[in-house]
This record gives C-alpha cells, structure tokens and sequence, in this order.
C-alpha cells in the first residue's frame, strides 16, 4: 500500500536537499561539492540517487522509491537477527509490526538518507552477532572474514549519517560486556580481539575522507545544521510518542511548531489520552521484560539488547543535544527504534494477560498509519501544487520563488526564496510561503517585498487553497484584488 502512495504528496525541503545535489550535479566531484554546501550529513543517499538520474528523479516515486527498497530489506535483516536471537514466530511478530509502524513508513516513504541508514544499523547488528557467534563457537579462523564486512557496513553507516557513530559505539559496548563476561569460553581470544580491531580499522580508514573534510570544516565554523533548539527531557516524552506513531496522531509536525503545549492537549484530549494510555502499556511491558531477564539466569542476556543497546546507542545523542543545542528530531535516533516492535512481540508472545492491552496499542498505531498514507491533515505541504498553480495563472516570464520551487517549475522559472536577480520584463513573481514560524523565512519574505516593490511589481494577495502554504503573488498586470483564501 505504501508502494503505492510514494507519489501522492510533494517533495518538501529536506527531500530536496538530497534530490537537488544528484539532479543538478555534472559529476561525481561536483556532486560532492554541491553536498559539502547545501547539507549537513555525508553524500552516500546523494550518490545513490545520482546513479538513478536516467530513471528520472523528477518523478518523486522514483526519487523516494530507493528509501522503501531499503527499508523493506532493513525489515528482513531484522527479522533474521530477532530470529536468531529468539526464534522465527518472535521475528515474523517484529517483522510485521514495522511493517505497520506509521514512524518507520514515514522514513520510507522519505527521499532521505534514514531508510538506507536503518538497514546499515540493522545489518552492522547481525553482523556483529554473526561475528560473536563465530568467536564463540569456531574460534578466530572464522571472524576475520565476518569482521571485514561488519567495518565495511559501518563505515558505509558514517557515509550515510554521520550519528551512526553513536551506533558504533554502542556495538563495542554491549559486545565489551559479551566478552568480560563469556571470555573464559572464548577460543583464540587475543586473536579475536584482533579480528574486532581490524574492523574498527576498517571503519576509520574508509570514512577518513569525509572526517578530514569535517575536521577543517569545524576548524572554519561551516559544519553542523544552522539552527539550534534548547534541550529538555521532556523532548524524550515525545521521541516515545514518535516512535509509537510518527508524526500521524493527534497533531500534524506543522502544528507542533507554532501552537503552544496547553493549546496542542486541549484540541487533541482524546487521541493524546489514547497515546499516553498505550506508551504506558508498552512501558509496563518493558519494565516486565527487564525484570523477568534479571532474574532468570537463562534470560539475563537479554538485558543486552533490551536495556544496554537503547541505553549506550541514546546516549551520544542526547549528551551532543544536550551540550549544543542540536535540534534532535526522533529521526536521529533511528538507531534505536527496532526495541520498539521487539518488546511489543516479546510481550504477545509471553504475557498472555497483556494480549488485549497490546493489540490496543497495535490498533492506534493502525489508526496513525492510515492517518500517514490517507488524511490530509497529516501530509507534507503541497509545493507541487502551489508551483502548478502560479505557473497556470501567470504571464510569459514568471518566476516562482520555494524550497522546491526549481524541482516542479516547468514553464515558469523555479529558483529559492533568497533569489532576486529577476529579469526586467518579469510579469509576475510567485512566493511559496510555507514554515512561516521560522524568523529566516518571515526575514526573506519582508525582503522580496522591498525589492518587488522597488521593481515596480505590485502585490496582488495571497491565498491558502494549497496545503501547509500561503502562495502570495507580485504582478506586473494588477487585477481586481483576491479576497484572501480564494
């Protein structure tokens, strides 16, 4: 079903700051160079959609289709890990559960770089378990091999985020605990070890490329995402929230940015009460799990990737927001969301008494996926209509000015919102006003109103007709004046 929507809503920014670079580059080098300027992460999503621009990325199926491909692969790399690890029924069980997660659909249905990243995360964690399985049971002839592709996988992690560092991290801790714990039953450890070295080796030598660009690019202040955001430990409330239903569920993201917290409870009471009531049932669940696994000796290893894997992979994240004000978005924890759909399968699988109170939690879940792929309150703005719109309604040299303005022109001319060099004989000029609660955006707004008016161009109104927007107009030709919203 997902499949079939990847089409259905326009790009928005941070799609496009992916799409852009691999459209408009003319080489490999150029490409990375149009990253190095418009995007704070590695280009690894950027190369991707680079090799498929004779599919034509200026379908947005095509340009989001390579996030699905790898999140359904990151779903069946996960299955076998959890079936590994546990036993097939439990890995069908959190195999169909992200299927339906409406936070993971929504990554996947994203032309960014998450999808590709969970299955590196994913994949790096089976093989890192492939590698202590080896260890264990054939002693260090067999990792050598396994440990080349783990620094492979992970390396390549780095070049798609650059916070798949913390997931590295978190790897080495839970299998530092394995190895002190299980070492006297460990063939050839010192061998071993050498093989886990060898990976972290591999891993640095392939990512040093971009970490020197990094390393001079901290030295000049151009790295890192331009704007900040105060960290509190409420914000971890609403990761929990997110993870459980994405951004599907009571209010839309664009709601979130402008309406106060008192506002957001009173006008979304029920759906808010039905999330609280069911991030309370699968936090019951959890804690039941933890207990169960430190008391039972058979069951203790567990706590590893129950308690020790979230623990040491949020870690990072929330220390770096915390100490920087990076704006931590619920996507930057990609890493830890499979604990998710394995804990809700562990409790249907071994409390009985939970089974309602689970599917309950699994039935909203349903409720904000069908709100993701069908409700319009929930989707992204519509650029792509907007662009249709100005372009339909102009004359012969018209400029439309949008985050995604310059991906959907095709008779006008598409150009960002800090463009001003227009041509003398411009009839009309277009603004996609969208994320109006942004200071940059309402600062770049007052300015092409000084500068259109200095051209001669008269404001003809806005209106709202197309979602997420208010599409506002200069012209050359002054008609009788719109009312507002029409």
């Amino acid at each position: 079903m997902l499949l079939s929507r990847l089409a259905s809503q326009s790009l928005w920014l941070d799609e496009i700051l992916t799409v852009g670079p691999a459209l408009e580059a003319t080489s490999v080098a150029d490409l990375i160079a149009r990253v190095r300027t418009v995007d704070t992460q590695p280009p690894a999503s950027h190369l991707l959609l680079y090799a498929l621009r004779g599919a034509d990325l200026h379908r947005e199926f095509v340009a989001r289709l390579p996030s699905l491909i790898a999140v359904e692969f990151a779903i069946i790399v996960l299955y076998s890990l959890v079936a590994r690890l546990w036993n097939r029924e439990i890995g069908l069980t959190v195999a169909a559960l992200a299927q339906t997660s409406p936070y993971l659909c929504f990554y996947a249905a994203e032309a960014r770089n998450y999808g590709l990243w969970l299955l590196v995360v994913t994949t790096s964690l089976w093989l890192a378990t492939r590698w202590y399985e080896a260890a264990l049971r054939e002693g260090a002839g067999r990792t050598w091999g396994l440990a080349l592709l783990w620094g492979i996988t992970n390396a390549l992690g780095l070049w798609i985020h650059l916070f798949h560092a913390f997931a590295i991290i978190a790897q080495l801790i839970v299998l530092a605990i394995v190895i002190a714990v299980r070492r006297a039953t460990l063939p050839s450890l010192g061998r071993c070890l050498a093989s886990a070295a060898a990976a972290q080796i591999v891993t640095a030598a392939l990512f040093a490329p971009w970490a020197l660009f990094l390393a001079r690019a901290v030295g000049t202040g151009r790295v890192g995402v331009p704007w900040t955001r105060e960290f509190s430990l409420g914000s971890i409330l609403y990761y929990v929230f997110a993870a459980h239903f994405g951004t599907s569920l009571g209010p839309s993201l664009r709601t979130l940015h402008f309406v106060s917290f008192a506002d957001v409870l009173r006008s979304n009471r029920v759906a808010l009460t039905l999330a609280g009531a069911a991030i309370v049932v699968t936090g019951c669940t959890y804690v039941s799990l933890l207990r169960k696994a430190a008391g039972d000796a058979e069951r203790r290893w567990e706590l590893l990737p129950l308690l020790v894997w979230p623990l040491a992979s949020i870690a990072g994240p929330l220390a770096y927001a915390a100490s920087t004000q990076f704006p931590l978005h619920p996507r930057h924890l990609m890493l830890i969301w499979p604990v998710l759909p394995l804990v809700l399968a562990l409790g249907l699988s071994r409390y009985r008494r939970l089974h309602v109170p689970l599917a309950g939690v699994i039935a909203l879940q349903l409720v904000a996926l069908g709100n993701l792929l069908f409700n319009p309150h929930y989707a992204k703005d519509d650029e792509r209509g907007a662009v249709a719109f100005a372009e339909h309604h102009s004359g012969a040299v018209v400029y439309v000015l949008g985050d995604v303005a310059p991906y959907y022109a095709t008779r006008g001319k598409g150009r960002p919102k800090t463009f001003r060099d227009f041509a003398p004989d411009t009839d009309d000029v277009w603004l996609v006003d969208n994320r109006s609660w942004e200071e940059p955006n309402r600062r770049a707004r007052r300015t092409l109103a000084l500068h259109l008016d200095d051209l001669g161009l008269v404001y003809d109104g806005g209106t709202t007709r197309f979602r997420g927007i208010v599409l506002r107009h200069w012209t050359a030709r002054p008609q009788p004046r719109r009312p507002e919203g029409r």
